[in-house]
């Protein structure tokens, strides 16, 4: 097709194939195919495939298919698009070229051109969100699952083909705390995949720390406190520490036997909610040998508070604490004679220990001390000595010389004609079952024959004269009236020749 202009007039020729005649006359050539040759002229080439804009050649999948509209404004020799063919475009996202038929007239010539048209369908933004998840220390990852928005109406889940992959650097041992998940790989028809990670959120794991029930002997030295777990993980032997546990007990080495608790406090670990529970020490008796003492007491007497002597006392005890006193018993009485008699104990119950009695201790029941005293006694110059008596002082149970074996002798060096003076009185040789004698001696005194009388004429009657050899003149007088004032006489004595 060529076009001249003559006048205020264009005129048109067309030629099919690019064939031209007075080529040098032309001010405008329309090619309907791919040519464009000026055929030796200036005139304007225009190509009618390229004639036409497109209302729109991307779209955003919408589940249906696209309906562009052509116009054309070039107003080129007066033609206008009056007719193109579009048949149904692709709904799904991607690339496509179809050839749209156009037709062009200016009012007295029509033609057609088949046109390409490349449009391109979007894919529409879908959002992958991994769902916040939530686990246990030590616990194996859970199936994470993603919440998925941006679907077109009336489409779901379905046009998914890949649910892709998920990835954390959480593992099973991996601390209490958050953790990023991540999603890849995800593939939906008609969509571009946005992603937005989720929270791995491990929390503490429940961990129960029980102390260990412990036993210990009264006295002995406190037992290494231990602990038990329940709810470990990942093979552990103890926890992760924030706040180191501390363990106690009130049990000591003096503590009384019995029962005390084991508690534990602090406990703060980092990878686990920590229950706590108590234990029990149990502070046990422990043996203890009670041996009775040998004691010994006088005939006669109480029996005295008998004593044991221990084997095995703690804690530099002299003598258990008891909570049952001990029960002491022997057949010997105040009345038993002097012997050995032997002493039981039993029945004693004591807080710390498990008591054994040994009965091995003796009571011995010695003589009482009995004192025999010689009475001390006076007699005159000449008479035979008095019966001599034994005064007693020591006697038990109502005693009197009647239970003595044998009396005790009492003697003295006094005779009939002793001469004026003291004797000794010896008193010996007693024997008792019961007693042990003490001897105490008394005195015989020998006094002047009183019959020397004083009359009133002053005469002297000399009962007695006893010389002696040499200078010693002893004589004994004696007075009637003791009222008389002896000294008050002189005495005139004639002693014999010789």
């Amino acid at each position: 097709m060529e076009t001249t202009t003559r006048g205020d007039q264009h005129s048109f020729n067309y030629y099919g194939n690019n064939i031209f005649t007075g080529c040098d006359r032309l001010q405008a050539i329309i090619y309907i195919g791919n040519q464009t040759g000026k055929c030796g002229s200036n005139a304007a080439v225009y190509n009618a495939e390229n004639w036409g804009t497109w209302s729109s050649i991307s779209f955003d999948y919408s589940g249906s298919a696209p309906a562009p509209t052509l116009s054309f404004t070039g107003q080129v020799a007066g033609f206008q698009i009056t007719d193109y063919q579009l048949d149904a475009l692709e709904k799904d996202a991607g690339t496509y070229t179809t050839t749209v038929p156009v037709t062009f007239s200016n009012g007295e010539i029509t033609f057609t051109v088949n046109k390409e048209f490349t449009y391109t369908i979007n894919p529409a933004p879908l959002t992958a969100r991994v769902k916040d998840a939530s686990r246990m220390y030590g616990d194996a990852n859970p199936q994470f699952e993603t919440e998925y928005s941006g679907f077109i109406t009336g489409e779901d889940e379905s046009v998914i083909t890949s649910q892709g992959s998920y990835t954390t650097s959480a593992t099973a041992k991996s601390d209490a705390g958050n953790y990023t998940v991540n999603q890849t790989g995800v593939t939906a028809k008609n969509y571009a995949v946005i992603y937005e990670p989720g929270t791995l959120t491990v929390t503490k794991a429940p961990l129960t720390m029980t102390a260990r029930n412990k036993t210990m002997d009264y006295g002995s030295r406190v037992p290494t406190l231990e602990v038990d777990y329940a709810g470990l993980k990942n093979s552990e032997a103890k926890p992760a520490w924030t706040v180191e546990p501390t363990i106690t007990t009130e049990a000591s080495p003096t503590s009384d036997a019995g029962t005390y608790s084991i508690v534990i406090s602090g406990a703060e670990a980092k990878n686990y909610n920590v229950t706590v529970k108590p234990g029990t020490m149990t502070v046990r008796k422990v043996a203890l040998t009670a041996t009775t003492m040998n004691a010994s007491r006088e005939y006669g007497d109480e029996n005295t508070d008998f004593e044991l002597t221990y084997s095995g006392l703690k804690n530099d005890e002299t003598a258990p604490a008891w909570t049952v006193e001990p029960t002491f018993t022997t057949p010997a009485t105040k009345t038993s004679p002097v012997g050995t008699y032997s002493i039981s104990a039993s029945g004693g119950e004591a807080k710390n220990y498990y008591v054994d009695f040994v009965n091995t201790g003796k009571l011995t029941v010695e003589k009482a001390p009995l004192r025999a005293t010689a009475r001390s006694l006076t007699k005159v110059q000449g008479e035979s000595n008095p019966t001599l008596i034994v005064d007693y002082e020591g006697f038990k149970n109502g005693e009197t010389p009647d239970v003595l074996i044998k009396e005790p002798t009492v003697t003295t060096t006094a005779t009939k004609n002793s001469r004026i003076g003291t004797y000794p009185i010896t008193v010996k040789d007693g024997e008792a079952a019961n007693y042990e004698f003490e001897y105490v001696g008394g005195t015989l005194t020998v006094v002047e024959d009183p019959s020397i009388v004083v009359t009133t004429d002053d005469r002297i009657t000399v009962n007695e004269v006893n010389t002696r050899k040499g200078k010693t003149v002893e004589v004994a007088i004696g007075l009637e009236n003791q009222s008389t004032d002896l000294t008050a006489y002189q005495f005139e004595l004639t002693l014999p020749a010789g």
